[in-house]
């Protein structure tokens, strides 16, 4: 999908609440950050190195994951990110640990 269409899908759901999941890439391009920021609540589940390396060690159906340095892409990425409204550390969290940290600091926003 090109970006320019993912834009449009993104603002054709945000007729009501919706949990839209970005590709990592989303914020690389133009003003996306800002974009996304003004129509609704960007969250950004931050994971470390340490804990995508035992997470990804077995997948093979990620094209990034063959090119590399993939270290350096998270960085990069990771900065635009770190523009959310809200970024939550998963490292060591189950899934509803981590939905009660969003609702709880979100209630803040």
């Amino acid at each position: 999908v090109s970006q320019s269409r993912y834009l449009e899908l993104i603002d054709k759901l945000n007729q009501g609440p919706v949990v839209i999941s970005l590709g990592g890439g989303t914020l690389e391009f133009f003003d996306h950050l800002d974009w996304i920021k003004k129509r609704g609540l960007l969250i950004f589940l931050d994971a470390s190195v340490e804990h995508l390396e035992r997470r990804l060690k077995d997948c093979h159906e990620r094209p990034l994951l063959k090119q590399g340095d993939w270290r350096s892409l998270y960085r990069k990425r990771r900065a635009n990110y770190l523009g959310a409204h809200l970024t939550v550390g998963t490292d060591q969290k189950n899934p509803q640990d981590i939905l009660f940290h969003i609702l709880s600091e979100a209630q803040n926003l």
